[in-house]
């Protein structure tokens, strides 16, 4: 049984001691300016859509010219020049209105995997009326003439992203973001409290090595008066 014991304290020791804190890690956000473009590729050839400006872009990976980014639900890559890096969890991160319809007169709407009618591209047939998730603008084909060649990145209620022709979708007026409002000291206070930081880790790391060390150390001296 000492023997025992003495194991396990020398274990818990052993991990408590060696194995260092794991911290949260600290999100980073940065501010979209105007004509900020969320590419499918690293290599900026394939645009996604426009992103709003004033709102913001999650980063994900900082390489010097493109960042991968995630806006809303969609992960991506921006060029580096198109948006600002800040230094606070801002308040409003996206746009509150992204819900709306399609609408084709009562007839059903199709959804494309590319901005062009020219294709075989379909992804489905959306019921007139559809609610849909509407994320940005790209350029693409002039599907009626006279009326542009502005297709919306959506997702339906399926979970299908995909284009449809501008002239389908009740596209929202999304207002001028305050970015510079942040989230209130009481949220990321209770944020903090749930995660250990750099030193309060390194504290409770210490304080447990030393109560183990403390209670092996009893043990050994009851040990060898007990051998005496």
């Amino acid at each position: 049984m000492k023997i025992l014991a003495l194991t396990t304290l020398y274990f818990l020791v052993t991990v408590f001691c060696a194995v260092p804190p794991v911290y949260a890690q600290t999100l980073s956000y940065a501010l979209i300016k105007e004509e900020c473009i969320l590419y499918v590729d690293e290599q900026t050839l394939s645009p996604m859509f426009s992103l709003p400006p004033s709102y913001f872009v999650k980063i994900l990976q900082e390489d010097e010219n493109v960042w991968k980014v995630s806006y809303l639900d969609c992960v991506g890559y921006v060029k580096a020049d198109s948006v600002d890096k800040i230094d606070y969890t801002p308040l409003n991160k996206y746009p509150q209105n992204t819900t709306t319809l399609v609408n084709n007169d009562g007839n059903t709407v199709t959804m494309r995997s590319s901005p062009s009618h020219l294709k075989d591209n379909i992804i489905a047939k959306l019921d007139n009326d559809s609610y849909v998730t509407f994320y940005g603008i790209r350029e693409g084909s002039e599907q009626i003439e006279m009326l542009g060649n502005e297709w919306c990145y959506i997702k339906d209620k399926d979970g299908n992203y995909g284009y449809v022709y501008n002239l389908y979708v009740k596209i929202p007026t999304f207002s001028q973001n305050d970015y510079s409002a942040k989230e209130p000291t009481l949220t990321t206070t209770v944020t903090s409290s749930l995660s250990l930081s750099s030193s309060s880790g390194t504290i409770v790391i210490i304080v447990l090595c030393a109560s183990v060390t403390l209670l092996l150390i009893i043990a050994l001296k009851t040990v060898r008066k007990r051998t005496e």
